[in-house]
């Protein structure tokens, strides 16, 4: 009995080294992550790619880069990119809408693309959602429709349940909008996730590792996809940004606002959509495994009216994955949108003037 209790305190004590090596050499190596992050990070904002024709615009609290597209006495429409998107990730989409006849602004919604993201700026959803309209104030639209994805979709449905309303129709394609449906509240994340989350030389290290590191692109947007991986020229797009200084430690001070955001949102609750009285389209990849299409399917039961349409053979990136459905879709959409509210347009119009006539009448007496 003696020698199995030396064995087992032997056994306890190797066990114990063992793992501290481990916690240690894990450190270290997001260390060395987040070093090279910093060393790799040197372009400014005046760096921009020869590919990108847009400008910089004062929206609420931060300046906001931003690329037009489109007649600007067109339908307006704000695109809204999710994680690691901007806007660049749009090319053919801009492309398409631009020669429908809509003009077409897509953001670099922070911390992504090359918008300024200065330190402790603040990534909740109704932060990005003052943006959102901030950039409309400095463009000088008036109303808009919105598509958004992936995590630009909470943003955008708080922009949308914004008084005064300014938001005309919602295009949300896989959209992470953490709807509430049981009705319970947020609960806090484990402790170990706590701990990571508020433990900034970690999380610096971890994104600097799988979510900014170059080499990490392509297989970080194929884990997002299903029918097909990315192509070198997606690849590309998705890099550019990456090298802007602090990129790093901007999306690391995001991260906490995405994975365990406790703030209320009214995008979280299936009663603002009921309210919204706006259409609501939603574009979804059948094999999303990020934002499941089961609450894309629930919120079309909680908000009647709300229309579904499914990328079948797609993951969480349809615009990539199947552009030509993709595209096809989203115009259609859009194009059903333009026609209600012009037609709305045209009946209050009608009866403006027929109020007009009555007024005018000389009375019979």
């Amino acid at each position: 009995m003696r020698l199995f209790f030396l064995w087992f305190g032997t056994l306890l004590r190797w066990s114990f080294f063992i793992l501290l090596m481990v916690v240690v050499w894990a450190y270290v190596f997001l260390l060395i992550f987040a070093w090279h992050a910093e060393k790799r990070e040197t372009l400014t904002h005046q760096d921009l790619p020869a590919s990108a024709k847009g400008q910089y615009v004062k929206a609420a609290d931060l300046t906001l880069y931003v690329q037009e597209a489109g007649p600007p006495t067109g339908m307006d429409v704000l695109l809204i990119p999710g994680i690691g998107g901007w806007s660049g990730t749009w090319p053919q989409t801009m492309t398409l809408l631009a020669e429908a006849g809509f003009h077409v602004v897509a953001i670099d919604l922070p911390p992504f693309g090359f918008s300024e993201r200065p330190h402790g700026a603040l990534y909740g959803k109704t932060d990005q959602a003052a943006r959102i309209l901030g950039v409309m104030d400095a463009l000088g639209i008036a109303k808009a429709i919105l598509v958004a994805h992936s995590t630009g979709g909470g943003p955008a449905v708080e922009a949308a349940a914004t008084p005064p309303r300014r938001v005309t129709g919602l295009v949300l394609v896989d959209a992470e909008l953490d709807i509430a449906f049981d009705r319970k509240g947020k609960t806090y994340p484990p402790f170990l996730v706590d701990w990571f989350l508020s433990t900034p030389t970690l999380r610096d290290g971890a994104v600097a590792a799988f979510i900014t590191n170059p080499l990490f692109t392509r297989r970080f947007l194929n884990w997002m996809s299903h029918r097909r991986g990315a192509d070198d020229t997606w690849t590309e797009i998705y890099r550019q940004p990456l090298k802007l200084q602090g990129t790093t430690t901007a999306v690391s001070a995001w991260l906490p606002a995405w994975i365990a955001n406790l703030k209320p949102a009214r995008s979280e609750e299936p009663e603002t959509y009921r309210k919204l009285k706006i259409p609501i389209h939603l574009m979804w990849g059948d094999f999303d495994a990020i934002a499941p299409p089961e609450q894309a399917r629930l919120l079309t039961l909680a908000a009647p009216g709300t229309i579904l349409k499914i990328v079948h053979g797609a993951g969480h990136l349809p615009q990539m994955e199947d552009a030509a459905t993709f595209n096809r879709q989203l115009l259609q959409s859009l194009n059903v949108m333009k026609f209600d509210l012009d037609s709305k347009v045209a009946t209050a119009t009608s009866e403006a003037k027929a109020d007009m006539k009555s007024d005018t009448k000389p009375d019979s007496k």
